[in-house]
């Protein structure tokens, strides 16, 4: 929260480096009111080879969901667009594998509200 300023500089490709740009200055409003994090929960079916996530969010000013994944870079990649269900069914598993989840909010001001991480493995069978 508070006032935050922020300068680009471009590289291209040849690694050459361009002047840096002027400062912008933002200032991010709090949130006034107290923010909850959805739970997410998930099943995996070996049946299926499918892992079936949801969760449930009560604020109704919300633009959206995405649900991500961790891959083996670490990085979080989205296994859904932008959506507005309470579930997604992530059908790219693979058996003996251990998944790390993670649902991203986005709120009609423009907060992204994160879930905490939750690991999902593929080895446990129904």
């Amino acid at each position: 929260d508070g006032l935050h300023s922020y300068r680009i500089i471009a590289i291209d490709s040849a690694g050459n480096r361009s002047p840096m740009s002027n400062a912008v200055l933002i200032r991010r409003k709090s949130l006034r009111q107290k923010i909850s994090i959805p739970t997410l929960t998930a099943r995996y079916s070996a049946r299926k080879n499918e892992v079936s996530l949801q969760w449930h969010w009560l604020n109704a000013a919300i633009r959206g969901y995405m649900l991500y994944r961790r891959v083996p870079a670490g990085v979080f990649e989205p296994v859904s667009g932008l959506i507005t269900e309470y579930r997604v069914i992530d059908t790219s598993v693979y058996p003996g594998m251990l998944y790390v989840y993670q649902l991203r909010i986005y709120t009609e001001k423009g907060d992204v509200i994160r879930s905490e991480e939750l690991t999902v493995n593929t080895t446990i069978f129904e």
